[in-house]
């Protein structure tokens, strides 16, 4: 007996079809298994196509309304594809279980909690989850909106220098909207227990997605996930998931029922060390090396792990968030978060440079538009006291020079030369204009200021010169 179109769907209810001569074909029956055996790549990111409006009935059947555009990526359990959803003339992202895992219950499980999970954190920071399914013949998918973009992990490679001003505020920029998807996340409940630069997604318009919830920890959630009594247990304790050179003290020792929101700021404060220094704090020769890092908290100061300057205030964030002790870290995502801020709203945050010993940073005469402040080493400030450099000064850590010329254009009034090798951090007079205003109240204070100094400096060489000749003067009438 032939079944028709209704009373087959009747008796195969969900399954994918279509009817050739009144005939019902399985479609789904190696229909996703041909696009994973197929081994097409998607295409280099294409431009996001023009909107349009279709004109042809939506269809419910799975390859019938879908087009598979080639695989974007893969991970251990499962490959990511570019799709068109046809009913809906979009680009979507297909999650697909890799097919030798269907048998597994705690694979099975692990998927569907995470395309769960992820559909009920409604976050601008999360990518939405659309549907979940099995197709005919057993294989497991979720689509979810396509991204469009770049990795964290993959803007840090592409940036010349991690410590210029421009780098940080941008990476700052992207850590601030992390910090907000991560406290809603454990507004609800829930850990993500995986962050690191390779799950956060960088959209082309400023978009900032924490991606790939699929090792998510729940507790006391308002999340729902569907389990019975047979469902295979995912945290086992003692069992280690995650990334090591990310990973908490707990975290690394499988120590699940410690975990807390805590957790996920040490994981945060990982992912801040990446951005700041260009690596990752737990790092070896081999996974287990890295681990054994993580438990023993083992990792180099953020200011030697880099060539640059890392901001003093900035590494005590970072310290704080990688204390080894849950009660030593900031015990909230949002208390971070308001550090963060609080550096940010400091404003103003400059490169450094290195000058060997000898080396004559600014010299006397010479116009100039950059002012330093040192950061390690000394410097000797030489004056021209009648045709002769004498040493009047020696300056130490803390102290700025070149700020004359840098606020009101004249030309220096003394070199300043390297005492050993010294580390500056080096401001323009462009970064300064843009954060104090020169057109501004403040920046017209700050430049009548810097034209009594100059006038001050004039006539302080004046008796010095005087002193040198002999001449000496009374500030008041005999």
């Amino acid at each position: 007996m032939t079944l028709g179109p209704p009373a087959y769907r009747a008796r195969r209810p969900g399954w994918p079809v279509q009817f050739i001569a009144g005939k019902a074909t399985l479609v789904g029956v190696q229909g996703l298994l041909n696009w994973l055996r197929g081994g097409r790549s998607a295409e280099a990111e294409e431009p996001q196509p023009e909107a349009q409006v279709g004109h042809e009935e939506p269809q419910s059947e799975l390859l019938r309304r879908f087009e598979d555009q080639g695989e974007i990526g893969r991970g251990g359990t499962s490959s990511i594809r570019r799709v068109l959803d046809k009913n809906l003339l979009r680009q979507t992202a297909m999650k697909v279980l890799d097919p030798a895992l269907a048998t597994q219950p705690r694979q099975v499980q692990g998927f569907r909690e995470e395309a769960q999970i992820t559909a009920q954190l409604e976050h601008p920071g999360v990518v939405p989850v659309h549907e979940l399914g099995v197709d005919a013949d057993g294989t497991h998918y979720f689509t979810m909106g396509l991204v469009r973009g770049r990795t964290l992990a993959d803007w840090i490679a592409a940036q010349e220098d991690l410590g210029s001003p421009e780098s940080l505020q941008e990476s700052l920029g992207v850590m601030l909207k992390v910090c907000d998807t991560l406290a809603y996340a454990h507004s609800r409940g829930v850990l993500h227990c995986d962050l690191k630069p390779a799950n956060i997604m960088l959209g082309d318009f400023g978009e900032v997605y924490l991606m790939d919830w699929g090792l998510a920890f729940l507790k006391n959630s308002t999340v729902a996930v569907q389990r019975t009594p047979q469902s295979p247990v995912l945290r086992v304790e003692g069992r280690v998931s995650g990334t090591p050179a990310y990973l908490s003290p707990e975290q690394a020792r499988g120590k699940w029922s410690e975990c807390d929101e805590r957790t996920d700021v040490f994981s945060l404060g990982a992912v801040l060390y990446h951005v700041l220094t260009g690596r990752a704090p737990f790092v070896g020769e081999s996974v287990t090396a890295a681990l054994q890092h993580a438990i023993d908290n083992q990792y180099d100061p953020p200011q030697l792990a880099c060539a640059h300057l890392v901001p003093p205030d900035l590494v005590k964030i970072v310290e704080k968030a990688l204390k080894p002790g849950q009660a030593d870290r900031y015990p909230s995502v949002v208390e971070l978060k308001k550090d963060l801020e609080r550096f940010l709203r400091g404003g103003l945050h400059f490169p450094s440079k290195t000058f060997p010993d000898g080396t004559r940073i600014v010299i006397e005469g010479e116009q100039g538009d950059t002012a330093y402040l040192i950061v390690s080493g000394q410097c000797r400030i030489l004056k021209n006291i009648n045709g002769e450099e004498k040493e009047i000064n020696l300056l130490g850590p803390g102290t700025v020079f070149g700020e004359i010329a840098l606020l009101s254009a004249r030309s220096r009034t003394a070199t300043v030369q390297a005492v050993g090798d010294v580390t500056v951090m080096v401001v323009t007079r462009e970064v300064l204009q843009g954060s104090v205003g020169q057109g501004s109240w403040l920046g017209a204070i700050v430049l009548a200021m810097a034209e009594r100094f100059h006038d001050l400096d004039q006539k302080l060489t004046e008796l010095m010169e005087q002193k040198a000749r002999g001449e000496y003067w009374r500030l008041t009438p005999p």
